[in-house]
């Protein structure tokens, strides 16, 4: 993937927390790892850990927010998975099962998605924990007494100016957060989302034009809605030898992305800003990039 992976390590018979870099916290309570026989899990953990919150991270690792070819909403995702030293992959005992916060506010209707991959390389998302959204937990915080599931955060105290000590001029400020957070039963591929719903769909045909190009793999579009922060592939219509998106909301602003992997180890790559309607669209212009060149330009990218 495009991401760098990070790598925590832990003591399973311990309450332990990992911080990703980007903001995530992962919540891991004793006894919550297992074999895959269902043995509990003696020695040290090693977890890995990728974020993926924004537009360019999300494009570059080939991600998308779609759950049965409908679009959904991010607020970010994760791919996390932990290992033995001895390189055996762990699961989650569901008794005890870890729980995420991610970085980005949760907000109602949000909810953890698992993702598995399609037959045509593309994630699929499936919503999990249905009787634990993000709406129960901000309508009602988990109250630990200040322990595993709170944050306190105490601002410096002010200092006298001229004292020949620091002097605190006032007594010292604290603040509790409370963690919004969900279990996590499954590793691998995780997403925060909700479902739209939206009443006009449509569908979006890509009227390519005729290239002499020499391709090594088939293109690759994506259509990006930078208002709800919702990012659906294509798929190919054999009927109609077009590449095409389906379910569509009618009136959104949408940019079109497209990647064309060349001989040459470069890429051919064009974009198109547009308002969904029912008119067919296509790139008009495709610029060639190497690999490095191709990341600064989606990095780039202002919506």
């Amino acid at each position: 993937m495009y991401k760098k992976t990070q790598v925590y390590y832990t003591d399973p018979a311990k309450n332990s927390e990992i911080k990703g870099d980007e903001g995530t916290r992962i919540y891991i309570q004793k006894n919550s790892i297992l074999t895959k026989d269902g043995k509990q899990v003696s020695g040290i953990v090693r977890f890995e850990l990728s974020e993926y919150y924004s537009f360019s991270d999300i494009i570059l690792s080939r991600l998308s927010t779609e759950s049965e070819r409908k679009p959904i909403q991010t607020k970010g995702m994760i791919r996390l998975h932990a290992y033995l030293e001895s390189g055996d992959s762990l699961e989650i005992n569901p008794d005890y099962p870890i729980e995420v916060r991610f970085a980005t506010r949760p907000e109602k209707g949000y909810e953890l998605f698992y993702g598995g991959t399609r037959g045509d390389g593309n994630i699929d998302w499936k919503a999990g924990n249905k009787d634990r959204t993000f709406d129960a937990q901000i309508n009602n915080y988990k109250d630990d007494s200040l322990g595993f599931y709170t944050l306190v955060t105490c601002a410096k105290p002010k200092e006298r100016k001229g004292a020949p000590f620091a002097i605190s001029s006032k007594k010292q400020l604290c603040s509790v957060e409370k963690r919004i957070s969900l279990p996590i039963y499954e590793f691998g591929w995780i997403n925060c989302d909700r479902f739209l719903n939206f009443n006009d769909l449509r569908t979006i045909v890509i009227t390519e034009n005729e290239r002499s190009l020499d391709l090594i793999e088939s293109p690759y579009y994506i259509l990006l809605f930078p208002e709800i922060k919702s990012i659906l592939p294509a798929v190919f219509d054999p009927k109609q030898k077009k590449y095409i998106f389906q379910n569509i909301p009618n009136g959104e602003k949408a940019i079109l992305l497209g990647f064309i992997r060349m001989e040459n180890r470069k890429w051919n790559y064009g974009e198109k800003k547009f308002i969904v309607g029912a008119e067919g669209i296509e790139i008009s212009k495709w610029i060639q990039y190497d690999a490095l060149e191709l990341e600064r330009r989606i990095q780039s990218l202002t919506f």
